[in-house]
């Protein structure tokens, strides 16, 4: 339906005593921006970044100063779950190329691991 229609529903949804609100996909910032100035002084508002550090995505401190209260990166912690489990994997098979424990790089390169 669109970024009105998500704004809309936004807006309602604070109006009622909303505790939080989520719009999901807003990648442009000039979107974001929008709901923030609507929103940010009546109820915390949550964004869901898969990609910290990716080209396409904003960084934490972008999404802070336009006014979300809650930022969520789960592909920091599916990379280094993946990461990890793909060492224990290697090292199960005899293939491990590791000189050191690595289970925490690549925490951004999830795609990597996942594709596999």
């Amino acid at each position: 339906e669109g970024i009105e229609s998500a704004l809309d529903r936004a807006s309602a949804y604070a109006e009622v005593g909303a505790d939080m609100v989520f719009v999901e996909g807003l990648t442009d910032a000039a979107d974001r921006v929008r709901l923030c100035d609507l929103l940010k002084t009546q109820v915390p508002l949550l964004y869901n970044l898969m990609k910290p550090g990716h080209d396409t995505s904003p960084d934490v401190q972008d999404l802070e100063s336009e006014g979300y209260s809650i930022v969520l990166c789960p592909g920091v912690v599916i990379g280094a779950a993946a990461n990890a489990a793909w060492q224990a994997l290697a090292r199960l098979a005899g293939k491990d190329d590791t000189t050191e424990d690595q289970s925490i790089t690549g925490l951004i390169e999830a795609d990597k691991y996942l594709s596999r």
